[in-house]
């Protein structure tokens, strides 16, 4: 895998990294990148499911949020977090299976937001790094209510858009597909044996619920968002 301005990353196995990096880029930078994007080849490798996901626990269980670049998945996990539930992992979301259902493990315990969103939540982004060079993203590292040991897996919001804040069934084959969709790197990694993931997917579906969480772009209206999902939490 290669970037231009970050350098070049060799995943083999599922276990072993090779690093190449750039002249002049810095450590913090590259070990974003592993521990996103380089990670999830290494968990498609090993035959997992990865998500482009966010992921917080509420009441000791994880749900995740998942969708396009863009559409509020670190948002809502952050505004949740703000709400005083637990980050668990942002950007990459590695289901593995346990029992008759999965659990989802810690990973990367930073948000990375765009400078609307962090001043929704308080933050001043001029203060944050950014999340490469030529990003306007920033990084908001948490250092409080982390999650810190595997949660099982209550939920799974598939966003989209609309004028009203709802929360809608979709049915299982649909499901599947919308979790093919936002499997991380999808698109780019060549290996993923696509018959095997497609079974694994609804192997997901048969075991988790699977929602449609729509809303529209305001922040402002965020907090109805979150008390939606805690409400459809409780039913579960």
């Amino acid at each position: 895998m290669q970037w231009v301005g970050i350098g070049c990353f060799k995943i083999s196995c599922g276990q072993y990294i090779t690093v190449m990096p750039e002249l002049g880029i810095g450590t913090d930078i590259l070990q974003r990148f592993v521990k996103t994007a380089v990670l999830a080849a290494a968990m498609h490798q090993r035959g997992m499911v990865v998500l482009h996901a966010s992921s917080v626990v509420v009441n000791g269980r994880a749900i995740i949020f998942s969708g396009e670049s863009g559409w509020g998945k670190s948002t809502l996990c952050a505004a949740l977090h703000a709400r005083g539930h637990h980050l668990l992992t942002d950007d990459v979301v590695v289901c593995h299976p346990h029992d008759s259902g999965y659990l989802i493990y810690p990973g990367v315990q930073e948000f990375k937001l765009w400078p609307d969103s962090l001043q929704s939540l308080g933050k001043d982004h001029e203060l944050l790094p950014r999340v490469s060079p030529h990003n306007e993203k920033r990084v908001h590292i948490v250092a409080e209510r982390i999650y810190a040991e595997p949660a099982p897996l209550a939920c799974i919001y598939v966003l989209d858009w609309g004028s009203a804040a709802e929360i809608k069934p979709i049915p299982p084959l649909a499901a599947a597909m919308e979790l093919v969709h936002h499997t991380y790197g999808i698109r780019v990694f060549h290996n993923i044996d696509t018959k095997l993931h497609f079974e694994q997917t609804m192997n997901i579906v048969r075991s988790v619920p699977i929602r449609i969480l729509q809303r529209n772009n305001a922040l402002e209206d965020i907090a109805q968002v979150l008390e939606l999902v805690e409400q459809d939490l409780a039913g579960i």
